[in-house]
């Protein structure tokens, strides 16, 4: 009886077989390729918009701090009590001309404190803000009740080449203070001005994401006694 010798078959993988596993490597590592390249541009995306958020933060926070000021006058020539038992100075409405150049109209904001504490308003003493093709700009001196925003010195405060303001406005909100009184008449109420700000704009190499914040600032120089709430330079 012949004995037949029957090969032994070498291990490994078939033609097939590798080709099917080089399919199925290839497929996974494309969903792979796909998933870390949606999140690195993800977290580009928010890295801008942080960058964005604070550079816009950091603008906002420089208007609401000096319009926070508006209206201060030193050396007020009268007194009153507030609601709250407080006691503050109070010249007449018509008699401050640091209040009575408060004037905002749209993109533009206009004021006036008393920064060396004279008691009289001076040109470098005219404030204000405005938008001018994308970019914030900042008055550090003006004529006396000056409203033409075209006119004054304005500084650039926003960096150009590198963020685009989009949008800037004001608006003046009056209110009664407090809310709570309500046998007051409109005559013997307070009124508090109020200046809502609105400010967007982009990082300059990606116009298509844009940031808005809103802030609404209450200069506490701006809370007026019932006398004076019916004559302030509050308007446009």
């Amino acid at each position: 009886m012949l004995n037949r010798t029957i090969p032994n078959r070498t291990g490994g993988f078939t033609l097939t077989e590798l080709l099917v596993a080089m399919t199925l490597g290839a497929v996974l590592l494309t969903g792979l390729l796909a998933f870390f390249a949606g999140l690195l541009d993800m977290q580009s995306r928010l890295l801008r918009q942080q960058r964005l958020h604070q550079a816009l933060a950091g603008l906002m926070t420089l208007m609401v701090h000096d319009i926070r000021r508006a209206g201060f006058r030193a050396h007020a020539g009268r007194t009153g009590d507030t609601p709250s038992g407080d006691t503050l100075a109070f010249p007449p409405a018509a008699d401050n001309p640091f209040l009575a150049a408060l004037h905002h109209d749209g993109p533009c904001l206009l004021y006036a404190y008393d920064l060396d504490e004279n008691g009289r308003l001076a040109r470098d003493e005219q404030r204000g803000f405005r938008l001018q093709d994308g970019i914030l700009m900042t008055r550090r001196s003006g004529r006396s009740r000056e409203r033409d925003c075209a006119r004054g010195r304005w500084w650039r405060l926003s960096d150009p080449a590198a963020l685009r303001v989009t949008r800037l406005e004001f608006r003046i909100h009056r209110l009664a203070w407090p809310q709570s009184r309500e046998r007051e008449t409109e005559a013997d109420r307070w009124h508090l001005l109020g200046v809502e700000i609105v400010l967007a704009g982009s990082l300059r190499a990606f116009p298509a994401e844009t940031v808005t914040l809103r802030s609404t600032v209450y200069p506490p120089n701006l809370l007026l006694p019932p006398a004076a709430s019916g004559g302030t330079g509050a308007g446009r």
